[in-house]
Order: structure tokens, then sequence, then C-alpha cells
């Protein structure tokens, strides 16, 4: 075998193989069909919940997150889990925010996420993610710096500080390292509804149903300071995880 025989083999054996055919319409479907479909439905909840606020729609603790969303010169963190993303743009339009940047996965299903935000006005999303692992990075630096940018343009920062492939309910490091560099308030959020549908993902998330009532809870801001060290991020992490943990169990135990 020549030297440029074995180039080319080592060439083919390197080229990345194309994904089947079915697995191409499946992803083409999801990237088309699913985003107007979900935003459709997002927009019905959102619709009926804000239309109806008084019967349908409880906010509890909400004072200081409300002023702040709608004012052009505080910008605040809001974390709230995974499987409650969808419920974020149903009380960020009541409280009338003017605008947010929504971190999201690399995904796959984070690419359908971004293409179903792109239908609220508003909203935007940042492609990035986290991990537990020591030494990787799923763009999660570059992710944070265009966050830190798109606060000090004046739009909202909402975090799912155990996504995107969990374990469900446990915060990773991203969200205080943000707090970190901008000082801007974390605002944890426990969120829920009267019925909804349960997807079979490892977060099981909910999607809500229109006429569905409605309870979110504020928790009290987490101030992360700029000299923090890295045993004091490990405590704010673990504070912003406990709070999280306590206002989803009151959500979702209010209507029990």
């Amino acid at each position: 075998m020549t030297q440029n025989d074995g180039d080319r083999e080592v060439k083919k054996a390197a080229r990345p193989k194309k994904p089947r055919l079915g697995k191409r319409i499946n992803r083409w479907l999801a990237l088309n069909l699913v985003p107007p479909i979900m935003s459709k439905w997002m927009w019905w909840f959102n619709y009926t919940a804000c239309k109806d606020n008084q019967k349908l729609l409880v906010l509890m603790n909400y004072d200081e997150i409300l002023r702040r969303v709608s004012s052009q010169q505080d910008p605040s963190i809001i974390a709230l889990w995974h499987n409650r993303l969808i419920f974020g743009p149903t009380a960020y339009s009541y409280c009338k925010g003017r605008g947010a940047a929504v971190m999201v996965s690399r995904s796959f299903d984070g690419e359908v996420i971004a293409a179903t935000l792109k239908y609220f006005p508003g909203f935007s999303a940042v492609r990035g993610g986290s991990t537990s692992k020591p030494g990787q990075d799923k763009g999660g630096q570059e992710a944070l710096a265009e966050m830190i940018e798109l606060g000090k343009q004046g739009l909202d920062l909402v975090i799912t500080p155990d996504g995107p492939q969990g374990p469900v309910y446990q915060v990773k490091r991203g969200i205080v390292d943000l707090a970190k560099a901008t000082g801007y308030p974390i605002f944890p959020a426990g969120c829920n509804c009267s019925r909804y549908f349960q997807a079979k993902s490892w977060d099981k998330t909910r999607v809500p149903v229109p006429y569905a009532h409605f309870i979110y809870k504020v928790g009290d801001p987490i101030l992360v300071p700029a000299d923090a060290n890295e045993d004091l991020l490990e405590k704010k992490r673990q504070e912003v995880e406990r709070s999280l943990i306590e206002l989803t169990e009151f959500a979702d135990h209010y209507y029990d």
C-alpha cells in the first residue's frame, strides 16, 4: 500500500457518518412542526392565565421581582427547574417584563426550545450547557459571557440550574458564577399548575393546559459577592438549591 492509499484510508475512516434518513426526517419534523405548535399551545394557556389572572394566577412574594422586571435598570437572574421552564413566560408576561435571555443547551432538545422561543417577543435563547464532570465545557463559558453582555443591555437572565441533563433538582455551579460576575440577585421561583401533561423525559417536564390554575412563589433574592471564594460559592449554590426545593414543594402541594 502506498502512502497516498494510507492517507485515503484514514480520511475515509475519519469521515462522520450521515444520520439515517428516518432520523433526519424526525429532526426536520421536530424543528419545523414542534416549535409553532408548542408556541400556540403556550400562548393559549398564557393568554387564559393572564386574561383571567384574578382567579387563575396566584403570585406570592413577588413584589421585588415585579419591580425589577418592570424597570429598565435592574436586571435579575431568575432560576426555575428545567421541568418548569414552560411556566416561565406566563408569570413574566403578567409582570410585563422588558425582555429575558434564556440559557438553553446545545443539544437537539435545546435547539427545539430555542426555535420555540423565537415566537415570543422579548425572549431570546443563549446556547450553552454546563456539566458536572471536571474539565468539560459544553459551551458554558461562551454562554456565560453572552449572558453577562445581555444583562448589561438590560435583559433579565433565566437559567434552569439543573439542566440540560440533570440530575433533576440539583443546582449546578453556573448560576452562582453568573451572579458573581454580574452582581445581579438570583430569584429562585417555585411554580406549578392544577392541570398539566407530563413528558417522559429525564426531568418529567410539565406542560400546562389552557384554563389551568397557576401558582408561583418567589424566594428571597440571593446575592453572590464579587470576591466570593470557592467555599462561599459552594454555600451559595447550596442556598439556591435549598430554596428552589422548598419553593417547589410548596407549589406542588398548593392544589392538593
